[in-house]
């Protein structure tokens, strides 16, 4: 994996790629494949503490990278963490696919208040072999999220924050999730 950072007055900007080898063992033989993404990513910080932010990646068979996405395989049975999953009869890695944005804007409004926005998606490739074996998985996720934090001391934050997400899989079905999050923290 390789990462390249650059930041200049109020840009900060990160690039990264990796490649990863993907291996399991099956009663007939070992099958090997590679999994690899591109990453890229920015931060514009305005006056007074409020900025911009934006990141885009590109992943096939390893989803680790994106640090907030998890799913599982069901084509063989077995969670596989959404990476891949086995065909059995070909004996081969089944690799998921898939583009994922977040932008993002942040905005202080003293030293006690800020607030954030949010609006993510992931897309999965659907036309590729993993999709069809594994009709249950992820098509589309979206979520939209904003919060307020309060510091009202030194080191304390309490923060209260809603989240709207949407998720369609593969073989059509959907589902909606709203929840608030309530959230305390002491830095040390």
């Amino acid at each position: 994996s390789s990462k390249y950072s650059f930041k200049n007055g109020p840009w900060h900007t990160l690039a990264q790629g990796f490649i990863n080898g993907k291996q399991v063992q099956t009663e007939s033989k070992d099958i090997e494949k590679l999994g690899w993404g591109v990453g890229l990513g920015g931060r514009y910080k305005f006056e007074g503490g409020h900025s911009v932010q934006a990141q885009y990646y590109h992943i096939v068979g390893d989803q680790r990278i994106v640090s907030y996405l998890t799913q599982g395989s069901t084509s063989d049975g077995v969670a596989w963490g959404g990476d891949y999953s086995v065909d059995p009869i070909e004996n081969e890695l089944l690799l998921n696919r898939f583009d994922s944005a977040v932008l993002g804007y942040s905005h202080l409004f003293n030293p006690q208040w800020r607030a954030n926005l949010s609006a993510s998606f992931v897309n999965f490739d659907d036309d590729s072999d993993y999709a069809k074996a594994n009709p249950e998985s992820n098509k589309r996720l979206t979520d939209y999220v904003i919060n307020a934090i309060y510091t009202p001391l030194k080191n304390i934050d309490l923060g209260a924050e809603y989240h709207h997400g949407q998720r369609e899989s593969f073989d059509g079905k959907q589902a909606d999730v709203s929840r608030v999050n309530l959230s305390a923290k002491y830095s040390f």
